[in-house]
């Protein structure tokens, strides 16, 4: 008898890993806490049959969304945390929906984060609903470029200091591709 522990209803406290949460969105998004005590690669996922739901992240320099990067109006987002405490946020699209939905994180061991350098390419591979993180150093004041091409899909681009979004594109590479210039 009782309850298995994926089928516990939680509208806030601690999101852990591997433990599916299950509660009803009643109009305010509900907001669970993730404690990442070491960089790894996190697989947040968020499902309704009932609305389009909407996934937020926010921590240490990460400020990321996401709507239907699951399958159909799910949403799923997969990168890169480094240690520290995240508000992982379950909402939808509308903001003014009800119904049951399902939260979940997984994790997968990281490597370390790609750094950029001028004048070089860095290629990658992602999977729908993941976003990678890099780093660079700005040495001197000048006009710097970064580009981000695909042909399998449009490019977005955020450029955070701090933590905080200072600059951010969609399509100003041409087509479907991303550019920052500053």
């Amino acid at each position: 008898g009782g309850f298995a522990a994926e089928n516990w209803l939680q509208n806030d406290g601690d999101l852990a890993v591997g433990t599916p949460v299950r509660y009803m969105l009643q109009g305010a998004a509900n907001e669970y806490r993730l404690v990442v005590a070491e960089r790894a690669r996190y697989e947040l996922s968020l499902e309704s049959d009932d609305y389009d739901v909407r996934l937020d992240v926010a921590g240490p320099n990460t400020r990321l969304s996401d709507d239907d990067g699951g399958e159909g109006t799910d949403s799923r987002l997969i990168v890169v945390l480094d240690p520290g405490t995240y508000t992982v946020t379950a909402g939808d699209i509308e903001e003014n929906f009800a119904g049951m939905y399902t939260l979940q994180a997984k994790v997968s061991p990281a490597g370390e984060p790609a750094r950029l350098a001028p004048g070089a390419t860095q290629e990658a591979t992602l999977v729908e609903g993941e976003q990678h993180r890099y780093a660079f150093s700005v040495g001197a004041r000048g006009s710097y470029t970064i580009d981000m091409r695909s042909s399998q899909f449009d490019s977005m681009l955020l450029l955070l200091r701090d933590g905080e979004p200072v600059n951010g594109d969609d399509d100003s590479g041409g087509e479907s591709n991303a550019r920052l210039e500053g």
